[in-house]
């Protein structure tokens, strides 16, 4: 049982335009559906709208830089036209990609659209590199998203089980900690810092065990950084969680923002 310290808590919803989603509710591959799928959020009113067009299950081939820009452009881009304006008032778009060139293409798209739109890159690579920063640094309505992966480089984001945190599970929040004090300072030497949230990534890297005893961590792990870290915890459609029922996430008030992602909408 996990008891979390927050002060606001948000909802960002995962919706995948790919056929081989980890959620199989999830398997958007057409301009219609994502449509429906985007209205059917609306009651909802999720802060967040995560987009990926890559799977990066391991188990997943990787597809090329090619199709991942050719199923933005033929199935998220025709519902940004149509939809962007409006829903930019009540939700963000965030795009999850590894790739900054796709990120770029994707942001330049929505300012052509609506001027001054907000997006977010989920970046599950955890790579602070030059490419990433210039474009960042070429996106100035963007807010970014550190996870931790330490897969060997960003092509290779999916094949993040064959680098798993080393130690013992025990420590596993701890190495956390040193990877996340490492990247503040990395983005504030280019100030990005405060344009940045910070994701765990359950699941990316790390053993069941250690999954585990990073959720049993969480809130250790949190109170190690300043309030004003806004942090992404994505718990849903993870294995180490369908694996057992005895995992229970309690909720009571600090000065931490966090943000929960959920599938199956």
């Amino acid at each position: 049982r996990t008891k979390l310290n927050y002060k606001f808590v948000k909802a960002m919803v995962i919706l995948n335009i790919t056929p081989d989603s980890f959620s199989q509710k999830s398997r958007i591959t057409t301009v219609s559906e994502l449509e429906r799928r985007i209205l059917s959020l609306q009651p909802l009113a999720p802060h967040y709208i995560d987009v990926g067009a890559v799977s990066t299950a391991p188990k997943c081939a990787l597809v090329t830089q090619e199709v991942e820009v050719n199923r933005y452009q033929s199935i998220l881009f025709p519902v940004v036209e149509k939809m962007l304006p409006a829903l930019k008032t009540t939700s963000i778009l965030s795009i999850d990609t590894f790739r900054p060139a796709v990120f770029k293409l994707v942001y330049d798209f929505c300012q052509r659209v609506s001027d001054n739109t907000k997006l977010i890159w989920n970046d599950v690579s955890g790579k602070i590199d030059t490419e990433g920063v210039e474009v960042l640094k070429a996106c100035p309505h963007a807010d970014y998203v550190f996870c931790h992966n330490t897969a060997k480089d960003r092509e290779s984001s999916a094949q993040h089980l064959d680098t798993l945190l080393v130690g013992n599970p025990s420590e596993a929040a701890r190495e956390l900690m040193v990877y996340f004090k490492d990247g503040e300072i990395k983005l504030s030497r280019h100030g990005l810092l405060e344009r940045s949230y910070f994701d765990p990534t359950f699941g990316f890297s790390k053993s069941y065990e250690q999954n585990w005893e990073l959720a049993r961590s969480l809130p250790w792990l949190l109170k190690k950084f300043s309030p004003e870290r806004k942090w992404i915890i994505g718990i849903s459609q993870k294995m180490f969680l369908r694996n057992s029922v005895q995992g229970e996430l309690k909720l009571e008030e600090n000065n931490t923002e966090v943000a929960f992602n959920y599938a199956d909408y």
